[in-house]
């Protein structure tokens, strides 16, 4: 098989690949739980050297190059290392990235953890359903009936009048937003090697088809650069739905004179937005030899935003054009949720 990469170049003129990584050196440190983009530089017979990001030349396809990260094989330009700390703490994994059809043009990466990172734990409400109704469309009006003719040919009659369109039907309303879940946040100080660091344990449901389910996070937090912002917001509300247009006015009837076509329908009104769900609460358990990271966290705990409405229906064609239907209203915000509250608590390590 012949590879073809951009520019139309074989990859039988590729004599190198190397991962392009930010501080040039064979190991690349990343943010657990955070995906991770690539760039992949190859080398040609000629000098030249293509890379998968440019500005204005030369792009290397994605689907040339497979991605295997600690042996398994990744979708996408990037990786992801494995978001949970207890995975990667003092670990070492490996990025290998090949030429797809000829693997042995490859580069190696050895990938370590970094926790100075910006973190979010995501424990908001759900978006509100689309507006949608399973009712009848405006649809085009019926043609006029022609006029009867006599035995030589001749019309006998006027034509008739065509039939108006019928009116489009409203869009219907967006539903609305989830509440926002309920997260405890665990926040102690632990030293791994010679590094005092931030050890975060989340636990809290989030509601999800109209139950709570439990969901649980961990973290570690470099103090130097690092926060984890803890999302409880309330879930946006659903988007109405467009209105209908409205039908078509029927032709006039053949005749003499010929048949008035209908008029257009009227487009439906377009449904209004779901209103924004209430904001959750998040409630902080901290060790007393921890107080001080507080600073490291944020907390969001608004409603959730109103769905946007949707537009008014077409009205239809015909002798008079239909009267476009009124667009929706937007939906409201939802109510804040409670400010977080503070805890000390002695705690232990959970790992």
């Amino acid at each position: 098989m012949i590879l073809l990469l951009a520019g139309c170049l074989a990859s039988k003129k590729v004599t190198g690949l190397a991962i392009v990584s930010p501080d040039a050196t064979e190991t690349l440190a990343v943010c657990p739980g955070i995906a991770q983009p690539l760039e992949v530089q190859l080398e040609l017979r000629n000098g030249k050297t293509k890379h998968t990001r440019s500005s204005g030349r030369g792009h290397v396809a994605w689907r040339e190059l497979d991605i295997l990260f600690d042996g398994n094989p990744q979708e996408g330009t990037g990786f992801t290392l494995y978001g949970d700390p207890r995975k990667s703490v003092d670990t070492e994994y490996v990025l290998r990235v090949r030429l797809a059809d000829r693997p042995e043009v490859d580069h190696v990466l050895r990938v370590v953890p970094r926790y100075d990172c910006a973190y979010s734990a995501d424990y908001t409400g759900e978006t509100g359903a689309w507006g949608s109704r399973n009712v009848w469309v405006g649809r085009d009006g019926d043609d006029g009936d022609d006029a009867e003719t006599r035995d030589d040919g001749s019309w006998r009659g006027r034509g008739s009048n065509g039939e108006s369109g019928r009116h489009g039907s409203d869009g219907g309303i967006g539903g609305p937003g989830g509440q926002g879940g309920h997260a405890r946040v665990f926040v102690q100080a632990v030293e791994v090697g010679d590094q005092e660091l931030i050890q975060v344990l989340v636990e809290g449901e989030v509601l999800r088809d109209g139950d709570w389910k439990a969901r649980t996070r961990r973290y570690l937090i470099d103090p130097e650069g690092g926060s984890l912002t803890v999302d409880v917001r309330g879930g946006t509300g659903g988007q109405g739905e467009a209105g209908h247009s409205g039908g078509d006015g029927g032709d006039g009837g053949q005749g003499d004179p010929p048949g008035r076509a209908g008029d257009g329908g009227r487009g439906g009104r377009g449904g209004d937005g779901g209103d924004g769900g209430p904001g959750g609460y998040a409630e902080f358990i901290v060790d007393p030899g921890a107080v001080w990271a507080l600073e490291l966290f944020l907390v969001e705990h608004g409603g959730g935003a109103g769905g946007t409405s949707g537009d008014g229906g077409e009205g239809g064609n015909g002798e008079g054009a239909g009267q476009p239907g009124a667009p929706g209203r937007p939906g409201r915000t939802g109510q804040d949720g409670p400010p977080p509250t503070t805890t000390e608590q002695g705690l232990k390590p959970y790992f």
